[in-house]
């Protein structure tokens, strides 16, 4: 175990499970302190419940493991401006891999906070592992030359990855064992919550929550309408039908 608590690790903690793990999993088995981040992105719906859920649980942890997670340091992302060499790192990487947009902005905040330490709580099932995963494979095919210049510029060189290859299943045994799962079920995951404030089902976290085996943080009614698109709505021939059983299977009037 560290026993080193000048150490700082700085880490961007959204509120959700990955990096909610990330920092629990520091205060049980180690010593250092703990500089959480914290982009808001106000385009999120869920951008104040995720705010509110960093407080709670940073409350309970500090009580439990001794005051070791500090304020966290926030930013608007509106006032972030992304360099056009991250641009031009992004783009292929966007065709290639779908790379999320968060990435640039993300990669500018933690050069211009952090000088590249900030930890990025990607996971086994993330689409910057299976771009990182891609560019360790082909470091050495001269075709591939673009893309691992883009994984290194954008991701390697400004991140640091500390549970690169842990999968959701695998974070959540070893906080059961590490005594610290009560508060990892506290996290939040959901884009577009509903006026009463439950996951969608329908969103991308919600989606891929379903598919990582943790489809029981999902209620059973959102559970349920999100199975049935899943199974009938996809499979409509035409996008405008795709959308008008989303619309009604979904309930607009449940969401934000």
């Amino acid at each position: 175990m560290s026993r080193n608590r000048t150490a700082m690790i700085d880490i961007l903690w959204t509120g959700g499970w990955d990096s909610t793990f990330r920092v629990l999993d520091l205060l049980a088995r180690h010593e250092e302190m703990i500089q959480p981040h914290y982009v808001r992105d106000r385009d999120r719906r869920s951008w104040e419940i995720e705010e509110e859920t960093i407080e709670a649980i940073r409350g309970r942890a500090n009580r439990r493991f001794g005051d070791r997670i500090l304020l966290p340091k926030r930013r608007e992302k509106s006032d972030i401006e992304v360099p056009e060499q991250v641009k031009a790192w992004f783009r292929p990487l966007n065709r290639q891999f779908r790379l999320g947009s968060q990435y640039m902005w993300l990669s500018q905040y933690s050069m211009s906070e952090t000088g590249g330490r900030l930890e990025l709580c990607v996971h086994v099932d993330d689409k910057a592992h299976k771009a990182i995963s891609w560019a360790q494979r082909n470091r050495h095919n001269k075709d591939a030359t673009e893309l691992v210049e883009a994984v290194d510029g954008l991701l390697l060189s400004r991140f640091q990855f500390p549970i690169l290859d842990a999968s959701k299943i695998g974070m959540q045994r070893a906080a059961k064992e590490a005594g610290f799962d009560d508060l990892l079920e506290r996290t939040w995951f959901c884009n577009q919550p509903t006026r009463d404030g439950r996951p969608c089902g329908f969103c991308g976290p919600c989606t891929w929550t379903l598919e990582e085996g943790l489809g029981y943080r999902i209620p059973a009614d959102r559970r349920f309408r999100s199975n049935l698109y899943r199974r009938i709505g996809r499979h409509l021939p035409s996008w405008r039908l795709r959308q008008a059983f989303l619309r009604r299977v979904r309930g607009q009037d449940e969401v934000r």
